[in-house]
C-alpha cells in the first residue's frame, strides 16, 4: 500500500508492508491511536519523502549495524519500524508500529522488522 507517493522531485516514495493475509500492520496500529498523533506520523512521513532527511534524532533515528529506521513520537512514545526496499531506489517499507517501552528497542520488534523485510524483498 503506498503512503506517500512520490512527488516530481522528491527523494523517496512509502510503503506499507502488506503481509500474505492481506494485513497491513502499519495501517491498523495508525488506527489504534491517537488521529493526532497519526498526522504527526504523517507529516514525518512527507517531510522525508519531500526533503530525504529527518535531522531530529527524536523523529527519526537509522539503527546502527542494522538495515532498519524508526520514525518516533514521543509523549505517548510510539515508534514506527521500516527499511530502504534493496530492489527499488528510493523506496521505503514501513513494517509495522509499536508502543515503545524500555530505553532500548526491544529485539523482538528488530526482528519482526528484519522478517518482514526479508518476506517483501522475496515478494517483489
Amino acid at each position: 500500500m503506498i503512503l506517500v507517493p512520490k512527488g516530481n522531485g522528491w527523494f523517496f516514495e512509502i510503503h506499507s508492508f502488506e503481509d500474505s493475509r492481506g494485513k497491513i500492520p502499519v495501517e491498523e496500529f495508525l488506527d489504534s491511536i491517537e488521529e493526532k498523533v497519526t498526522l504527526k506520523f504523517f507529516a514525518l512521513f512527507v517531510r522525508m519523502a519531500e526533503i530525504g532527511r529527518i535531522e531530529n534524532p527524536d523523529q527519526f533515528e537509522v539503527f546502527k549495524g542494522e538495515p532498519l529506521f524508526e520514525f518516533k513520537n514521543t509523549k505517548p512514545n510510539y515508534r514506527i519500524l521500516g527499511f530502504h526496499s534493496s530492489k527499488i531506489r528510493g523506496l521505503m517499507v514501513l513494517t509495522h508500529g509499536f508502543t515503545k517501552k524500555t530505553k532500548k528497542t526491544p529485539p523482538g520488534e528488530i526482528k519482526l522488522a528484519k522478517k518482514r523485510m526479508e518476506e517483501y524483498e522475496k515478494r517483489n
